[in-house]
């Protein structure tokens, strides 16, 4: 495909049927200017083109050599369950990339932004992967697995072209990817929004973030559902980069379908990783909500926290359906705010240590604050000298077994037949008028 614009008479006249190679590839250019190709439709003939892709940029060796305005719409790419390809675009070495109004079925990734892509804009794109997943080389297996994995949307760096580049710049608005196992692969890159995306019936997860580089994630809905192994909304994988990359996650609302499995957490950050040198630095979950649509398949933990520090957690909303063990839980935080969340009829669990932290204005049913000892974790037992606990708001339907708060060995709680509040040292009441009056 050269710089001239191509326009087909619409999806439904203009079909192109491809036999066991790519659909269409794109060239270099050496201006700004922009080529215009739209209306038509492109499908694979017979499952020949499990491995290839239907519309792919051009790989450049040398950093010269870049694809520059290919602005894409109106386009139906793959049909049926035998008409499919590995991916429906693969570009890479691209500037000025837009694509928009684009109906993709049954391809394996139908997005795929690899090494330097600069300035895209995706909007209007509706992905739907209705069967069982296939075998396809077109992008480089994900978490180390044997098996491919197909993703909604790849943004991932690469060095191809003689030095590690990386995608800058994506916007990715108003677009729906169904039942792909990966809603978002975000692997790397500056300054990527994704906003109002529908990432729905996931099979493994919803939003996957590695190396953020100033990447959000907002307005938008995430669905995951697999009876065979566990599911993650929102992972937030951890990296070996001391200094921070921030990523905003912002009033997006998780649920989890029926089926799903018992070990499924909704938003899981550097969970896999409990006590590990190696820390999530800078990121922000603010006025999510999560719940589960069927009380007998609650995600484990609404949010989990791994090894992390320099973050916010604020103004979310976990409903008393959406999860089985806490709704809040940490391991060794540093230099965190945890503020005016709303856990509905379940706890929040935290292990702290001594540096500067905030923990106020939460709703929950009991809340526990736990001290690493000095053998598991880098933390000393005392409290930090700069920290904040006020405003617990607690659920004290359930008398005094419900309500109660616990901070190390010993606990708080509210004898409500005295009109009293108690503490005892003890990790919960022996009684409701046990240990010993505070007010």
């Amino acid at each position: 495909m050269s710089s001239n614009d191509f326009f087909g008479a619409g999806s439904a006249s203009t079909i192109f049927e491809i036999h066991g190679t790519n659909g269409f590839q794109t060239s270099f250019s050496g201006d700004r200017f922009a080529t215009k190709i739209s209306g038509f439709k492109v499908i694979a003939y017979n499952e020949s083109c499990d491995n290839y892709c239907a519309i792919k940029s051009k790989v450049s060796s040398g950093i010269s050599d870049r694809g520059i305005g290919f602005k894409f719409s109106n386009i139906e790419i793959g049909n049926g369950s035998s008409k499919h390809f590995g991916a429906a675009f693969f570009i890479t070495d691209c500037f000025r990339l837009s694509i928009q109004n684009v109906g993709i079925t049954n391809c394996m990734n139908a997005i795929a932004l690899y090494g330097q892509v600069v300035g895209a804009t995706i909007t209007d794109v509706t992905s739907n992967f209705d069967h069982l997943p296939f075998s396809t080389t077109v992008i480089p297996l994900i978490f180390g697995g044997s098996t491919s994995i197909g993703c909604g949307v790849y943004v991932r760096g690469a060095s191809h072209s003689g030095i590690y580049q990386i995608p800058e710049s994506i916007k990715i608005t108003n677009s729906s990817f169904v039942q792909h196992d990966i809603g978002i692969y975000h692997h790397d890159g500056l300054f990527c929004k994704y906003h109002q995306v529908d990432l729905d019936f996931c099979r493994r997860v919803g939003f996957y973030s590695y190396s953020d580089n100033g990447c959000s994630l907002s307005s938008s809905y995430i669905a995951v559902r697999n009876p065979d192994q566990p599911t993650y909304g929102i992972y937030i994988d951890s990296n070996d980069v001391a200094n921070i990359k921030q990523l905003n996650l912002i009033e997006n609302y998780i649920v989890g379908y029926s089926e799903n499995h018992s070990d499924s957490i909704a938003i899981n950050c550097n969970g896999d990783r409990p006590g590990s040198p190696v820390i999530k630095q800078g990121f922000s979950i603010i006025r999510n909500e999560i719940k589960s649509l069927n009380p007998a398949f609650k995600f484990k933990y609404g949010i989990y926290i791994g090894h992390s520090k320099h973050f916010e957690l604020s103004s979310n909303i976990i409903y008393a359906d959406a999860s089985s063990s806490e709704g809040i839980s940490s391991y060794a935080p540093e230099f965190f705010a945890i503020r005016d969340n709303t856990v509905i009829g379940n706890n929040i669990s935290l292990t702290v240590g001594d540096t500067p932290h905030e923990i106020s204005n939460n709703e929950c049913t009991n809340m526990t604050l736990l001290y690493p000892s000095s053998n598991n974790s880098p933390y000393n037992t005392k409290l930090a000298d700069t920290v904040k606990y006020n405003n617990f708001i607690m659920d004290l339907s359930g008398g005094w077994t419900n309500g109660f708060l616990r901070i190390g060995e010993a606990c708080i709680w509210y004898d409500y037949t005295n009109n009293q509040l108690r503490a005892e040292s003890a990790s919960s009441p022996s009684s409701e008028n046990s240990g010993s009056v505070i007010v």
